[in-house]
């Protein structure tokens, strides 16, 4: 049985993803960041010239063994980097895939509102091409 990390900008897994997790990652434990950790996160500064995820980073080594999964997704360049520090201390990283679907209605006044839906599917893993 492994543990799995979340570290993205939702509060937490939804039902579906927890018995996905559960059934098909055989995942016995969901380790969220704490709240400081979680701001970190949420609130990366895009005025930076270098991210510094050392906090979160520490978190990740502290809470997981290698083969644990790390579900990843947030701002770009901290999720490329934060992937990249998986790989390298033996921890799998993850994301999650959705189905999409668009609906369009039109309004009494002639303009189109264009919703669309999503629907978790899977977590698949991050390849590492180096």
């Amino acid at each position: 049985m492994r543990k799995m990390i979340v570290i993205f900008n939702h509060e937490v897994l939804s039902e579906e993803q927890i018995k996905y997790s559960k059934s098909k990652l055989d995942v016995s434990d969901i380790k969220y960041l704490d709240e400081d950790l979680k701001q970190i996160w949420r609130q990366i500064d895009p005025f930076l010239d270098k991210l510094d995820l050392s906090l979160i980073e520490d978190f990740v080594l502290k809470n997981s063994e290698k083969k644990d999964f790390v579900l990843i997704q947030g701002e770009f360049g901290a999720t490329y980097k934060l992937v990249n520090f998986c790989f390298k201390y033996g921890r799998i990283p993850l994301y999650a895939t959705t189905e999409r679907k668009s609906v369009e209605e039109k309004n009494e006044d002639g303009s189109v509102e264009k919703r669309s839906l999503f629907r978790f599917v899977r977590f698949r893993e991050y390849e590492k091409y180096l």
